[in-house]
């Protein structure tokens, strides 16, 4: 892993979410503010649950575009000592903003919620390469391990004390020299991850493919309701989603929501009756105070996508839609 993101130190741990929790712990990051998008799976707003008053979160709404954190709104809103960007669904997240923001601000730490983003590229560059992130090895990401995840990071220091934090406090030497418990990851899930690194590049290759297909075919469709994947968008300088290099975790649509015309969760229901499995794109945590982090969470839906998906598979998702739709 180390090698394929070409991050200076990795460390497998039990899960995504303990991975952010260990970082976070690192820092000391009590009575601080996180800055988080509001789009987004509930994780780190469980671990600033566990802080309780300590931490106070500075939620911000999401673009429509890229479904990430709005940047423009972190520098308006007030100072903050951290910032998880998510990076939604594998796209890449606007990070030489966001980085240039964490300078400003003399020293804010920036965590990256890669989840969902293990094979996605920023203008070039691997996530996961530069800085602090942490991946998840879920049983619906990319590479699986069941349940698992990877901390990358190019800080020493914060990497060893992850280690110790890892297990039980011992260092790389066996001494006990610090705090923690047992994140860390079972042989046995360790080498369903190993045999899986083979295949990576190919598997996001193949992931790019299915999801070229389903945009081909949502170009030559007219359905009252649907609206174009927003991968296509050019954000960033231009660049578009796939050049951009988004992994293709998810392939997400946004519906429209107006009368006489299904909703989201209508259109999920009917879907999943005639054996499609589709899901929520992902959460509003603002609780209807993000604008649009609100209306994503009620319209978005997450296709059916795996790599040995047939252009058959992709019809049978498609014309379940239409009819839902109908």
């Amino acid at each position: 892993m180390r090698k394929y993101v070409g991050a200076k130190y990795t460390l497998a741990v039990s899960s995504c979410t303990a991975g952010m929790w260990m970082v976070l712990n690192t820092l000391d990051q009590r009575a601080v503010w996180w800055t988080v998008p509001a789009f987004t799976f509930p994780a780190i707003h469980n671990i600033k649950e566990m802080y309780g008053s300590d931490v106070q979160l500075n939620q911000i709404d999401v673009s429509y575009e890229t479904y990430n954190i709005k940047t423009k709104e972190i520098e308006r809103g007030m100072f903050t000592e951290t910032i998880v960007p998510v990076h939604q669904f594998g796209m890449p997240c606007d990070m030489d903003e966001i980085q240039r923001i964490a300078r400003k601000n003399h020293g804010t730490f920036v965590l990256e919620d890669a989840a969902c983003a293990l094979g996605s590229r920023y203008k070039g560059k691997m996530i996961g390469s530069e800085g602090t992130a942490v991946f998840s090895f879920h049983g619906r990401k990319i590479l699986t391990t069941g349940e698992g995840g990877m901390i990358v990071t190019d800080d020493e220091e914060l990497y060893e004390q992850c280690l110790q934090m890892r297990q039980f406090g011992r260092d790389k030497a066996g001494n006990w020299g610090g705090s923690g418990l047992n994140f860390k990851m079972s042989d046995v899930a360790a080498a369903m991850g190993v045999g899986q690194m083979k295949t990576l590049k190919l598997t996001t290759r193949l992931r790019a493919l299915v999801a070229d297909a389903y945009a081909t075919a949502f170009h030559h469709m007219w359905i009252d309701g649907y609206q174009f994947n927003n991968y296509f968008f050019k954000p960033y300088g231009g660049r578009t989603g796939q050049s951009l290099g988004t992994n293709w975790q998810s392939y997400v649509i946004k519906l429209h929501e107006k009368p006489g015309v299904n909703t989201r969760d209508t259109v999920m229901t009917k879907m999943r009756r005639a054996g499609i499995e589709v899901q929520v794109g992902s959460y509003d945590q603002s609780n209807g105070s993000c604008k649009n982090s609100a209306h994503l969470a009620r319209t978005t839906l997450a296709l059916p996508i795996w790599p040995e998906m047939t252009m058959e598979d992709i019809d049978l998702v498609i014309n379940a839609l239409e009819e839902a739709l109908a």
